[in-house]
């Protein structure tokens, strides 16, 4: 959690200025600016995962800030492209409650980095899915103790899960708790966050937002957050589209391991119902402008394994279908991590 920014994002780039609204051509594949030239973006993530979920813009720091310097700086290093994260915990501050004060200080930012040539990707980031479980993204009043059974022993591993102790409850690492309830920082820290992935609150919260089976219809309220953000953002230039979910962690690998076993399948029966309903429900009334750049599963598409072995994706088709793939682009930036590249 210290380290405030993700990690570097590449997609290429163009040192031609781009003009207006860039488009994607379903014949090429190519991204094309509003000249017909096509669009070779290279940039950085700028997640800021912890209130108040935005850079400050005053006084520098390598972690904390995006200064009128840092951009002229990411503008000098060839960079024409951010991955900026807008966080849903920071939007939603309570159920149906959302906070425009803190969109209006992101499009502040957007048009910063957009007057200097810098366009954006608005990303709903996620690790771990909540703050409540050493992560970030749904509001911890969607993460309700009681909605969030131990499932790992209720499936069809619950003897090796225990052994391996992956399967080991969020409350018997002992956290000691802020003044919200929510565990402290520097306690997460001291274990790899991708063990809190493995918990039993983390996939039954991850499988109730898939699959929509809870009572408080997270999913409903996902595509809420998405509807405010699309509508804030539908006619700012700068914004190239919305990449919907960070890293989808596959889930209930412990009811359901076929999710891990089988590649694709996790794509095709949990991603691929919840992209299109984002798409068709916020995306595209808020004026269809904007792309879809949907991730994949982080795994098994991929293995890091003996070099590495590649799987086809899951999807039957892009979320929008045939008649949008001109706003649909395949973010498959997990396959890119430098361990699995060993």
């Amino acid at each position: 959690m210290k380290k405030i920014f993700a990690g570097l994002l590449l997609l290429g780039m163009s040192q031609a200025s781009i003009t207006g609204r860039v488009r994607i051509d379903p014949v090429t594949r190519q991204l094309l600016d509003d000249s017909n030239r096509t669009v070779i973006f290279h940039g950085v993530n700028m997640v800021y995962k912890v209130p108040p979920y935005i850079p400050q813009g005053s006084n520098f720091d390598p972690e904390l800030s995006v200064t009128d310097q840092d951009i002229e700086d990411l503008v000098r290093w060839g960079f024409n492209f951010v991955r900026l994260g807008v966080m849903w915990e920071a939007v939603e501050r309570g159920p149906s409650q959302y906070n425009m004060t803190y969109l209006d200080e992101v499009e502040k930012l957007v048009n910063r980095l957009g007057e200097k040539g810098i366009y954006t990707l608005v990303d709903a980031h996620q690790d771990v899915l909540t703050r409540k479980f050493c992560g970030e993204g749904i509001p911890s009043f969607y993460a309700q103790d009681e909605l969030l059974s131990h499932s790992c022993y209720q499936g069809y591993l619950p003897i090796i899960s225990q052994y391996a102790d992956i399967c080991k409850s969020l409350e018997d690492y002992n956290f000691r708790k802020d003044t919200d309830g929510l565990p402290l920082i520097e306690d997460c820290q001291k274990h790899m966050f991708v063990q809190y992935y493995l918990s039993p609150e983390s996939m039954s919260l991850f499988e109730r937002l898939y699959y929509n089976t809870s009572t408080q219809s997270i999913q409903g309220n996902f595509v809420s957050f998405w509807q405010v953000v699309a509508e804030r953002f539908a006619s700012n230039p700068y914004v190239v589209g919305y990449d919907p979910l960070n890293e989808p962690f596959p889930s209930n690998m412990y009811t359901h391991p076929e999710l891990v076993g089988v590649p694709g399948l996790f794509d095709r029966e949990a991603l691929q119902p919840l992209y299109s309903r984002v798409f068709n429900e916020a995306y595209l009334p808020a004026g269809g402008q904007k792309a879809m750049f949907f991730e994949p599963a982080q795994f098994p598409d991929f293995y890091g394994m003996e070099g590495g072995i590649i799987f086809n994706l899951g999807f039957t088709e892009a979320p929008g279908g045939a008649n949008h793939t001109s706003l649909q682009v395949l973010n498959d930036h997990t396959h890119y991590y430098c361990w699995y590249s060993k």
